[in-house]
Parts: C-alpha cells; sequence; structure tokens
C-alpha cells in the first residue's frame, strides 16, 4: 500500500511539475522568409486540422512572399476542442495566441488564412486581427470552409479591416469538403491566380 501511495505520489509530482514548466509548451512560430530577401508580402495563417496550412503554403509559394503561423494556445484538437471552438466564436470569447503580436511593417499586403467556424473566422484569427496595426496595408482574407460562406461574413470582415486602417483587398472562399490535400492545394492555385491581387504582384 505504501509503494502504490508512493508511486501516486511521484505521477502526481511529475505532472504538476511538467505543468509549472515550460516541458509542453508550444514553440513560438517564426516568420519563414520567401527566397526574396525583401518580400512586401505576409501570409498569416491559423490552422486546426492542417488544410489551412496547405492553402497558406500554397498562396506563399505562388506568391514566394514570407509566412506567418498563429497558434493559438487554446487545445483545440479532436471533437471536443472543435466543438469548443464553436462555442467560442458563437460568444466571442476571447483567446491567448502565439506570436501575441506580428509585425506588419514591412509589409504592404497581408494575407489572412482562416478555417471558418459558424460562418466566422476562428478566434486565433480574430485575436490576431484585433492586435494589428493594418493602417497604409491592402489586407486579403482567404476562408478555408467546408462548404459556403455568407457575403455578409466577408462585408463584417472588410469593415474590420478598415476600421483598424487597412484597405479591404478582396476575399476568397476555398472549399475542402471531401477533397484530398492535393486537390485542396490545386484548387487554392487555381484560385487564387484568378485574383487582382496575384495579377498585379
Amino acid at each position: 500500500m505504501k509503494m502504490l501511495a508512493a508511486c501516486l505520489l511521484s505521477i502526481f509530482i511529475l505532472t504538476m511539475g511538467c505543468q509549472q514548466s515550460d516541458c509542453k509548451a508550444p514553440i513560438e512560430p517564426v516568420v519563414v522568409k520567401g527566397t526574396q530577401n525583401n518580400s512586401k508580402a505576409l501570409t498569416v495563417f491559423y490552422t486546426r486540422t492542417g488544410n489551412t496550412r496547405l492553402v497558406a503554403e500554397s498562396i506563399r509559394n505562388e506568391f514566394d512572399c514570407d509566412l506567418q503561423e498563429i497558434k493559438d494556445l487554446k487545445d483545440r484538437s479532436g471533437i471536443k476542442g472543435f466543438i469548443v471552438g464553436m462555442i467560442d466564436v458563437k460568444t466571442k470569447k476571447k483567446t491567448k495566441i502565439m506570436p501575441k503580436a506580428v509585425d506588419l511593417k514591412d509589409y504592404d499586403l497581408i494575407i489572412i488564412c482562416s478555417p471558418t467556424w459558424g460562418m466566422r473566422l476562428t478566434p486565433a484569427i480574430t485575436e490576431f486581427m484585433n492586435a494589428s496595426d493594418f493602417k497604409d496595408k491592402k489586407v486579403f482574407v482567404v476562408a478555408v470552409a467546408a462548404a459556403e460562406m455568407k457575403a455578409k461574413t466577408f462585408k463584417r470582415i472588410g469593415d474590420e479591416i478598415r476600421s483598424k486602417g487597412g484597405t479591404d483587398a478582396g476575399n476568397l472562399l476555398i472549399k475542402t469538403m471531401f477533397k484530398k490535400p492535393e486537390e485542396i492545394k490545386t484548387e487554392t492555385i487555381k484560385l487564387i491566380k484568378g485574383t487582382a491581387i496575384y495579377q498585379s504582384k
């Protein structure tokens, strides 16, 4: 009995030590530079399942621009994480992100890629936008959705961009339902090449 108690105490101490230390702390994502030394465009993304990463990386490759991932410090994994995420979106609950802010001063064009939960951008991307100064920036939003997206949602996002001093440079919807990774990449490249921001780069 004493041995069992000692084992349980050891497990408890190890668990507490791990919670109190940085042993499981996520690594802060850094900007991945394009091959251009003076890229004026930045693609920013958050991903839960990996689909939005595929979209963001495909866009980044086409623009040869810099890439910045936003991490949500709240556990969004699995069905539970998705349900909590939907609730957080509906109740407009804030979340902690990493990095807390992204330095945008060297960029003219910001491309934001986000999954859509309940016809809204994710809490992590909302936090990024709230923390950002878009003054004199063109901001293009790419919504990654299973199916459709309402026009009024894009209008609301455009209003938010303008309220922060930015120019709404347009938007794009990438549908991912029943699509394989290669299909998502192909669809993304096809659609982004048809946009005004790509044709004017």
